[in-house]
């Protein structure tokens, strides 16, 4: 089952300029693909356009299972990557703004964890368990 995880980077201000979408097999803990959203520093933030764009990006990956869309460096990008706070983004992991079975970066590694988690609970509540009898029929 694949479940859609969001995570910003922000501005010194708070602002949110980077979405992005990690697809994540929840079953066994796998990240298939990610997707990228760069909010150009002209543009007003919209946090569902952000999340939709990053979610396509990261569907794409995942169905052609490569990499697409390098990220090239422009007066736009460059504008919203100098703002934001936050020192370890596009140092290699955000090469492609859709990602085919990425590595992992720390703040996705806690999010996996808690979506697994998350599901494991859910599934088991919603689980009807029926016991049986060493007679096979149900008690």
């Amino acid at each position: 089952m694949i479940k859609y995880l969001y995570y910003y980077y922000r501005t010194v201000k708070n602002r949110p300029v980077i979405t992005v979408c990690i697809a994540v097999n929840v079953e066994d803990g796998i990240i298939v693909s990610r997707g990228v959203a760069i909010c150009n520093s002209k543009d007003s933030f919209c946090k569902k356009k952000g999340r939709k764009l990053a979610q396509v990006r990261a569907w794409a990956a995942m169905n052609v299972k490569k990499n697409l869309l390098p990220i090239k460096m422009g007066k736009g990008v460059d504008n919203a990557l100098d703002i934001v706070s936050v020192a370890d983004v596009f140092v290699g992991l955000f090469d492609y703004r859709a990602t085919f079975l990425p590595k992992p970066t720390e703040m996705e590694g806690r999010l996996l964890q808690k979506a697994i988690e998350k599901f494991k609970e859910s599934f088991n509540r919603k689980e009807n368990v029926i016991i049986h009898d060493d007679d096979g029929e149900p008690d």
